[in-house]
């Protein structure tokens, strides 16, 4: 279900207040371990994306897809990682609403990847991502 580039939105049952969230996958291995992240619209450091900015397509209906809101990709805040089902599992009716275009996707992993505040446990799944794409 979650293939790298895929943004999800469900009720994020897991969170601290839960309540309505996307979060876009960024790597998935062959043993379905997933990394992913949980997106804001609050002001923090990390990758923005503008409302409206065509992001990609709604793999059912082809349709064009952006964030209702400016959203950020925190460079240091909203990592899951773990298994598909266990991701799942903080949801409530997740459904994909996008797969991202390629650059938008190698973007973001790009300025994670760059970013001084991205964990440091998750630079060598970026830096894999990147080394693939660019073979």
């Amino acid at each position: 279900m979650f293939a790298p580039g895929d943004i999800i939105y469900g009720f994020a049952k897991g969170l601290y207040r839960p309540k309505f969230k996307y979060v876009v996958s960024i790597f998935r291995d062959a043993n379905l371990n997933i990394l992913a992240q949980f997106t804001t619209s609050q002001d923090r450091r990390g990758y923005i994306i503008e409302a409206g900015k065509e992001l990609g397509l709604h793999p059912q209906t082809g349709v064009a897809f952006s964030f209702p809101k400016r959203t950020v990709m925190a460079y240091d805040y909203g990592f899951l990682y773990g298994t598909e089902s266990q991701l799942i599992s903080q949801f409530d009716n997740p459904e994909v609403v996008c797969h991202m275009y390629n650059d938008v996707y190698i973007n973001l992993v790009y300025a994670l990847y760059k970013s001084d505040f991205s964990p440091a446990e998750y630079k060598p799944i970026l830096e894999k991502i990147l080394t693939e794409f660019y073979k």
